[in-house]
């Protein structure tokens, strides 16, 4: 009867309700499936401690007693296949690390591969031989160097071109007819796959039973934008694969077959006829191949190993075995007790910590965690306990948001309103006072404000840029009274082109008060826009003090530099990130100037009409 229950115990630990299944199927009888539901229900009141006391005893110490029992009728082949398992395992791990230690070399050529500096450099038409000494040592070499100079014992990198501009010096190599002539050469020149890899054996004249191996790569990576032939070439040395394996020797005599039958690796340096000792009844042999590699399809790996020290292992494995036994019955104790413990004291402080969220007390204090199942869910719950506290958090600050948002947005309704009341209020007194200009002016500023703070639509009309224009210089002439002139000529036909609101008016306002306000004379300010290859073509011209070449460059430099920088010239490069973010590379600003005969500043940008902003608009006008 015991053994009964023990044996359905097990059994409905792996699948209960398939031994309930099966308990019907076969003897259809409900009181064996009442007694399979009773032991479960048993089983699992049993304390987890408990539990695996019961799984030391019944699935350690028994089958350990029957091991030692039948332990010396283990023969010797036993001992052997796993002798020749763990060989195999080293023989697997003498693979991989040169597997690995070639990878290496290859993931070097891949960076190479994609490097589009180094590409560029080797398609670079140099007119000087310095400027190619200069890319060279900038680019060139130091590409190469930064992989190959700490080790270049053990291999040298290459860079073979057809580029007539470049020397033949150094890590380059001009192709030329012997070149062509090389086998590696016309691997590279006749592959049809874009980036292929070859891995080619060389013979050295000087030493021919030392062959070494190149890494060859064509460089088409950046093959639409290059015009020559670009190969990268990597030669490792012998010493290279020496250093890799023979500090990752196995047992056995290690050799390393290339994909014609070449030796290029020998655990040891004394001369033996492979074929023969690979043939011998006293070794054996063991072979693995690079199957899942493609540029090592067809090498190999063999180690050949005595067969004499696979009966010394035997007797080895059989005083170890008796020493292990002993420690066996202690050691799994000592383990389960400690595991016991370990398990119910954290299940423990895990549910004391699922009583506080219950009591809504979510500032948990957080212990160190172990990596296993019941680590992992404690940490989980702790995450999710700070993601329900984070989400109240949240809720209850964006309701709070939203309230000050609705305050602002009021608050922003009115300072508008009472500055145009109050411009207005000062341009009806200057009209009483029969101070026209005056109003005229006023009005043009509240005009302009209007349009500033209504940011409704990101693109208008030119003719609407225009008027916002006139309106700036109409305010300016109040200011510089008749030393300021303007005058446009903008064609029929793009007026209704759409372009970014207020992209032209910073350069005129640069242009009237850094250009126009310390000249002497009378100032003019020219704006022409036309068509041009299918773009809007605007120039904005004066003719101001100008602007050295020095500064020139500063401006350029800071139009085009950090659109977080907020140094100077911010209406520029407002001006240059706004078109960047519109156009992308699709357009055009630059900058011409002359101290003392002005500035132009040339603007071509894409000729896009009715363009629908993704701003929504809000009228915020009395």
């Amino acid at each position: 009867m015991d053994s009964l229950i023990i044996g359905c115990l097990f059994t409905s630990l792996l699948n209960p309700n398939t031994i309930i299944g099966n308990a019907y199927n076969r003897h259809g009888s409900q009181q064996e499936a009442k007694l399979i539901r009773r032991m479960l229900k048993h089983w699992n009141d049993i304390r987890l401690r408990n539990k695996l006391l019961i799984l030391y005893v019944v699935a350690i110490f028994f089958p350990m007693i029957i091991t030692n029992l039948i332990f010396y009728n283990i023969t010797a082949d036993n001992v052997r296949t796993q002798k020749i398992t763990d060989l195999s395992h080293a023989l697997d791990k003498s693979k991989d690390t040169y597997r690995k230690a070639i990878e290496s070399v290859v993931e070097i050529s891949s960076v190479l591969y994609t490097d589009s500096e180094l590409s560029a450099a080797l398609d670079n038409n140099y007119s000087t031989t310095n400027e190619m000494l200069i890319a060279y040592d900038s680019i060139l070499n130091s590409s190469i160097n930064q992989f190959v100079s700490i080790r270049k014992q053990f291999y040298n990198a290459y860079l073979y071109s057809n580029n007539e501009t470049l020397i033949s010096s150094g890590v380059l190599r001009f192709i030329d007819k012997q070149t062509e002539n090389e086998e590696w050469y016309h691997l590279v020149r006749n592959q049809s796959v874009i980036g292929e890899l070859h891995l080619h054996t060389n013979k050295d004249i000087k030493r021919p039973d030392q062959p070494y191996l190149s890494i060859i790569r064509k460089l088409d990576y950046f093959r639409k934008s290059g015009s020559y032939t670009k190969i990268l070439k990597i030669d490792i040395m012998p010493e290279f694969v020496k250093e890799t394996l023979d500090d990752d020797s196995s047992n056995g005599d290690l050799y390393l077959i290339n994909d014609n039958g070449d030796l290029l690796y020998s655990s040891h340096n004394k001369a033996m006829d492979l074929q023969e000792e690979m043939k011998s009844d006293k070794n054996l042999v063991l072979t693995s191949t690079f199957d899942n590699i493609s540029y090592l399809q067809g090498w190999k790996m063999i180690v050949i190993y005595p067969k004499d020290q696979i009966v010394s292992a035997l007797h080895h494995s059989r005083l170890l075995f008796i020493y292990l036994m002993l420690a066996n019955l202690l050691l799994p104790s000592l383990i389960i007790i400690v595991l016991s413990s370990s398990l119910n004291s954290r299940i423990v402080v895990l549910w004391k910590q699922m009583k506080q969220v219950k009591n809504q007390h979510y500032d948990l204090v957080k212990v160190d965690q172990a990596n296993d199942e019941i680590g992992q869910l404690t940490e989980e719950f702790y995450r999710l306990t700070s993601q329900i506290s984070l989400l109240i958090r949240d809720v209850y600050e964006a309701e709070l948001g939203r309230k000050q948002a609705q305050l602002n947005a009021l608050q922003s309704q009115i300072n508008p309103h009472f500055l145009f009341n109050t411009l207005e209020t000062i341009r009806m007194n200057s009209m009483v006072k029969n101070e026209h200009d005056t109003a005229l002016v006023i009005s043009r500023l509240a005009r302009s404000f209007r349009r500033s703070i209504t940011w409704g639509n990101d693109f208008v009309p030119i003719s609407e840029e225009m008027e916002i224009i006139i309106d700036f210089l109409e305010i300016q002439k109040f200011r510089f009274e008749h030393r300021l002139l303007y005058e446009f000529h903008i064609e029929d036909a793009i007026k209704d082109i759409s372009i970014p609101k207020m992209s032209i008016l910073p350069i005129v306002e640069n242009a009237c008060i850094h250009g126009i306000e310390r000249l002497a004379g009378v100032g003019m300010v020219r704006i022409t826009g036309h068509l041009e290859n299918g773009m809007v073509k605007i120039e904005i011209s004066d003719n101001g003090i100008g602007i050295s070449d020095e500064k020139l460059e500063d401006i350029v430099e800071a139009m085009k530099g950090d659109v977080f920088n907020q140094g100077n010239h911010i209406g520029i490069r407002n001006v240059y990130n706004r078109l960047k973010l519109y156009y992308s590379d699709g357009f055009d600003l630059t900058y011409r100037s002359e101290p003392g005969r002005g500035t132009l500043v040339t603007m071509l940008i894409p000729a896009i009409t009715n363009v629908e902003s993704k701003t929504e608009w809000r009228d915020t006008s009395v």
